[in-house]
């Protein structure tokens, strides 16, 4: 915990399962951590990127599956990782997810790695929504997550103007 901020990195509760901000932290992926899918899966790499996370043992619920939080943790990873990739790491954007969206395809009960994919979809003046596949170790997707995020900074501020021409960019590639 970081700041009062769940780090999805770090085991336990306590995950905030409405809003998430990007907090620093001392152990967060490098982006070597991550991958670009080839530009003939959407167009351009620019707006397919994967990441693969490992699935801790603690991420098991006693059914003997991935409890639902953990969900949003990926996601929440997945989400700071792809904007490190873009150029804005822990503490260098702050944005706050106001809304959170959740279709659980199939129950996840491996501790294999999944690979989670991000697409954006819409981008507004202060907000853009991300689309995640999480994806098990056999490439079957485990749920997918729309989230909404508003860069904030004493309220609702326009999104960098750099980073809106990357999420632009994916944006307009999703829809090819």
């Amino acid at each position: 915990m970081t700041d009062g901020i769940a780090n999805p990195n770090e085991s336990g509760e306590g995950i905030q399962h409405a809003v998430s901000v990007l907090a620093p932290a001392t152990n967060w992926p490098r982006p070597q951590d991550e991958t670009h899918s080839p530009p003939d899966c959407l167009g351009s790499s620019m707006s397919h990127y994967e990441t693969t996370i490992d699935v801790r043992t603690d991420d098991l619920g006693p059914s003997g599956h991935v409890n639902n939080s953990k969900f949003v943790a990926y996601t929440d990873l997945a989400r700071d990782r792809y904007l490190a990739s873009r150029g804005y790491g822990p503490g260098e954007l702050e944005h706050l997810v106001v809304r959170l969206e959740i279709d659980y395809e199939r129950e996840l009960g491996s501790l294999a790695p999944i690979t989670v994919a991000v697409d954006v979809t819409d981008v507004g003046e202060t907000s853009f929504t991300l689309k995640f596949e999480l994806r098990d170790g056999e490439n079957r997707v485990v749920a997918t997550v729309t989230t909404v995020a508003v860069v904030v900074d004493d309220g609702p501020t326009p999104i960098p103007e750099p980073l809106r021409e990357e999420l632009t960019a994916g944006l307009e590639a999703t829809a090819e």
